[in-house]
């Protein structure tokens, strides 16, 4: 037992690369890239709620999934829940936001809500956020002000 770090264990090198999120000492996640499969793999990185997630969920569930999905930016489109921490941490992330422009993404699996989820211009868009974000010389005053990215997706597919 470990805490996983940028570098790759041996036993999955093959398979996967990763990369850690550093949000200080309150948040640390780290994502991974499955190779073969070219899935980018969740769990609070990004998040969607769909009307098929919300119809899966007890009758008193959805009313409550559906208005925080909306409030936090995530219905029905893809939010990208750590933008502040990108933000906040730009100088620790860089290694991060390099490796993770990186990789040829063409599907999403996140562990909170609708998923996988396409990887397509919704990758597009979170990669354009990601380069800009690369630019520590400054925090632009849209995305300091941003507390998630929407980006406007098809409906992402039901597993």
């Amino acid at each position: 037992n470990e805490i996983l770090s940028d570098e790759v264990p041996s036993t999955w090198r093959r398979t996967l690369e990763q990369a850690v999120l550093d949000g200080g000492s309150t948040y640390r996640e780290v994502v991974f890239f499955h190779k073969r499969s070219k899935s980018l793999i969740v769990t609070d990185f990004c998040a969607t709620i769909n009307e098929d997630f919300i119809s899966q969920q007890p009758f008193l569930d959805k009313l409550a999934t559906r208005t925080v999905a909306r409030a936090i930016g995530i219905y029905e489109r893809v939010g990208l829940l750590v933008e502040g921490v990108l933000n906040r941490y730009r100088a620790r992330n860089q290694v991060f936001l390099q490796r993770v422009c990186s990789w040829e993404v063409t599907c999403i699996v996140a562990s909170h809500g609708s998923s996988p989820i396409e990887g397509g211009p919704v990758w597009e868009t979170l990669l354009g956020l990601f380069r800009r974000l690369q630019d520590t010389t400054g925090i632009d005053e849209e995305a300091q002000n941003a507390t998630t990215v929407a980006v406007a997706a098809e409906k992402p597919p039901t597993a």
